[in-house]
C-alpha cells in the first residue's frame, strides 16, 4: 500500500530542520537588531552633549553681550551639570579692529567615550563704551 515509507518517517525531522534555521536565523537577527539600538543609543548621547555644550556656550555669550560678564559658576553648575565652559575675550583685528572677539568654549562627557566632547563658538561684540 505505501510506497515510500522512508518519505512518511523523514517529515518529522524535516520539520525539526526547518525549525532550528528559523530560530537560527531569528537569533541572527536580534543580534544585529540588539547591536544597532546599541549604536543609536551612544550616537543619541553623543548628540545630546553637543546639543547641551552648543546652549551652554551660546548663553555664555549671549550673557556677556548682555551684562559684560560670564554667567555665575554657581548658576552655570545648575543649569548645565558635567558641562565645562572656558570664555575668552580679546580686541578684534583688522576689519573688527575696535570690536571684542568673545570665544566661549564648552566639553563635556559623553556616557561611553573617552574623548569629550568639545564646541567652540565666538562672536564680535561692541563694547559698553561704543554702544551707548
Amino acid at each position: 500500500m505505501r510506497k515510500y515509507p522512508m518519505m512518511i518517517k523523514n517529515k518529522k525531522g524535516w520539520i525539526m530542520a526547518e525549525v532550528i534555521t528559523a530560530m537560527t536565523v531569528l537569533g541572527i537577527v536580534l543580534i544585529v537588531f540588539a547591536a544597532t539600538l546599541h549604536t543609536f543609543g551612544r550616537l543619541n548621547d553623543i548628540q545630546l552633549q553637543k546639543q547641551r555644550c552648543i546652549s551652554s556656550a551660546q548663553a555664555q555669550l549671549d550673557s556677556i553681550a548682555l551684562t559684560g560678564s560670564p554667567i555665575p559658576k554657581t548658576d552655570f553648575a545648575r543649569l548645565w551639570p558635567n558641562v565645562t565652559t572656558t570664555t575668552s575675550i580679546a580686541n578684534g583685528t583688522g576689519q573688527w579692529q575696535g570690536l571684542k572677539l568673545v570665544r566661549a568654549q564648552s566639553s563635556s562627557l559623553a556616557r561611553g567615550r573617552k574623548k569629550p566632547v568639545t564646541i567652540e563658538l565666538t562672536r564680535y561684540i561692541v563694547p559698553k563704551e561704543l554702544a551707548k
